[in-house]
């Protein structure tokens, strides 16, 4: 039976987990807010430090919202969207104050202006790992894991960057993209309009400008 344990929250830490002590353990928990507490499974243990997965959330915090993204919490590409954006520029601003603190020895008391984009929409480059596996398709990485989950919307990325990622995918799962494909990185311009493609093979046997070619079309 998976070990369980009650973890209150007492803040995030850079990365964006939640740590809190339980049973003489300091323990790390992701997709938990300040305040919160919450009962989690223990995943991994290193002497008296455990690493937690959130099962219930038995008193949320205020600034917990839903997430608009289908996949939050399993792709691993996002750790804030649960937070009102506001508190995640709050407590972005807390991490920095503590990192500068401990890994730098600054103490920094004064204000710390905070440049934001758009809560979504804002990504300009993305890496998407291609299943070669039936049925095709393109994904992210599972947290700390070669598994690729296929997804179906990224709301992060910018309109152009979905609109190519849309491409790719209906091309993945209709199977027109050319065999081999590991990955596709995949850059906007400032403006939103052009996209650069960086593609990685296992290998490639057709002449380099065959597939230029294609992803041009």
């Amino acid at each position: 039976m998976a070990e369980e344990l009650m973890v209150p929250i007492e803040k995030l830490v850079y990365g964006g987990d939640g740590l809190g002590h339980a049973e003489g353990n300091t323990v790390f928990v992701p997709f938990v807010l300040p305040g919160e507490r919450v009962r989690a499974e223990v995943k991994a243990r290193k002497k008296k430090t455990v690493w937690a997965k959130p099962l219930e959330i038995i008193e949320p915090a205020a600034g917990r919202v839903k997430a608009p993204c289908p996949h939050f919490g399993i792709c691993g590409g996002c750790n804030y969207q649960h937070i009102d954006f506001a508190e995640q520029t709050r407590l972005k601003i807390g991490i920095l104050r503590e990192t500068l603190s401990r890994l730098g020895g600054i103490s920094w008391d004064g204000e710390i202006a905070a440049h934001t984009a758009e809560p979504y929409g804002y990504r300009n480059r993305a890496q998407w790992a291609v299943r070669s596996g039936m049925p095709r398709a393109l994904g992210y990485f599972l947290p700390e894991s070669s598994v690729i989950m296929p997804v179906d919307t990224c709301p992060v990325l910018s309109p152009r960057l979905l609109e190519t990622f849309n491409l790719l995918q209906e091309m993945a799962r209709g199977g027109q993209l050319p065999n081999g494909i590991l990955e596709i990185e995949a850059f906007a311009d400032s403006a939103d309009e052009k996209i650069a493609l960086n593609v990685a093979f296992d290998a490639y046997p057709k002449p380099a400008s065959e597939l230029t070619e294609f992803f041009s079309g």
